[in-house]
């Protein structure tokens, strides 16, 4: 596209039918793309556009929601995205991008029963009445061994 776009002296009309006689079976791009890629290309020094220049500006009010969002998470770090995008006033999309671009990951906190030292004896004795019942009968409870 740049060489067409310097071969057709900066036209771009003029470039986009070049190309379209260099390669005939390609798609053909806008003729404003060929300026954009060029200009692209003078501004950063590479064909991709850069990174800042995507999407819409980020609002004060998604600034300061992306602050409380962190809040929330450090104090309440086992809180859905949906409750927290409600809590926010923001959408889960907003709390999710938020949280990726900190490096966090959502999760939920799963609560399990708290073990005691006299639950051994009970958990030992389960094991060998298990180990007992796979002895008596090894084809019914193949899947566990002792």
């Amino acid at each position: 596209m740049v060489l067409m776009y310097g071969q057709a002296l900066g036209n771009s009309l003029e470039a986009r039918r070049l190309y379209q006689e260099a390669f005939p079976e390609r798609r053909l791009p806008n003729h404003k793309t060929f300026a954009n890629v060029v200009q692209r290309l003078r501004e950063n020094g590479k064909f991709q556009p850069r990174f800042s220049d995507r999407g819409r500006e980020r609002t004060e009010r998604t600034l300061d929601a992306e602050e409380e969002i962190l809040n929330v998470v450090e104090n309440d770090p086992g809180i859905s995205i949906r409750r927290l995008s409600y809590r926010v006033g923001v959408s889960p999309f907003v709390v999710w991008r938020t949280l990726h671009e900190q490096g966090l990951h959502p999760y939920h906190v799963q609560r399990v029963q708290h073990l005691k030292p006299e639950d051994l004896a009970r958990r030992v004795r389960f094991c060998e009445w298990l180990c007992q019942k796979n002895r008596e009968d090894p084809q019914q409870n193949n899947k566990s061994s002792c």
